[in-house]
């Protein structure tokens, strides 16, 4: 059985990771960090395991085999980093960084040490993204690709009505949700579709009411062909 640690413990850890982490035979789990004493004590208190406010000292931890980092996007490159020199397998939230040059430099330090690091993308797995891949292939040779993804900002209502009781710290929630905004995307060439199909996660077609939501438009030869995707929070 892995002892696991969990660094961040902020929506996705709470509503996605934590549950399934009670419950399979095969993860033990003993800690959370985060640096929020307000979230890192409240999700301690609830699944009657340690926290730690500062990751290190969680990382230094003999009773932790392997952690799960479930940080902002903007600390994964670090914290991944860190958690593999400290001896530890990691299972990394996508994307496993910021950059492709950073992605590689903590495949190789993970090699080098000895360590499994994983990225947790989930939706390669998923039959309706076979689906969409197969759709995309069947409409023509593929010139570009555009697209914008957009996170909603305020999630309050849908929290409240479809997510299970989450612990919040206001401050934390003030610092981060105006990073959650719309981000745009250029013209990916083919390539970058392709690579976009297994990491970004785009699914069947269908609303994004509850969801992260993505546009975009294929353009083949003679035509555009829009298309829809939603993706679970």
């Amino acid at each position: 059985m892995i002892r696991l640690g969990v660094i961040g413990a902020g929506r996705i850890t709470q509503v996605a990771h934590l549950p399934v982490f009670s419950k399979t035979k095969y993860i033990e789990l003993v800690a959370i960090s985060d640096p929020s004493a307000a979230l890192v004590n409240g999700v301690a208190a609830r699944y009657g395991i340690l926290g730690y406010t500062d990751t290190a000292e969680m990382l230094n931890s003999a009773d932790v085999d392997a952690v799960l980092i479930a940080a902002p996007d903007r600390f994964h490159y670090a914290l991944g980093k860190q958690a593999i020199e400290a001896g530890k397998h990691v299972l990394m939230e996508k994307p496993l960084a910021q950059t492709s040059v950073q992605a590689q430099q903590l495949a190789d330090l993970a090699v080098s040490s000895g360590r499994k690091l994983q990225t947790g993308a989930m939706k390669r797995h998923d039959p309706g993204i076979a689906f969409a891949k197969h759709h995309i292939e069947r409409i023509g040779e593929i010139l570009s690709f555009s697209s914008w993804y957009r996170v909603m900002a305020d999630r309050a209502p849908v929290e409240s009505t479809l997510f299970p009781a989450t612990v919040v710290d206001p401050e934390v929630r003030r610092v981060e949700n105006p990073s959650r905004r719309i981000v745009r995307a250029t013209s990916w060439p083919l390539m970058a579709l392709t690579s976009s199909m297994a990491s970004r996660s785009w699914a069947v077609p269908g609303p994004g009411s509850a969801h992260e939501s993505a546009t975009s438009a294929v353009t083949t030869r003679g035509r555009a062909s829009p298309a829809c995707a939603t993706v679970a929070a």
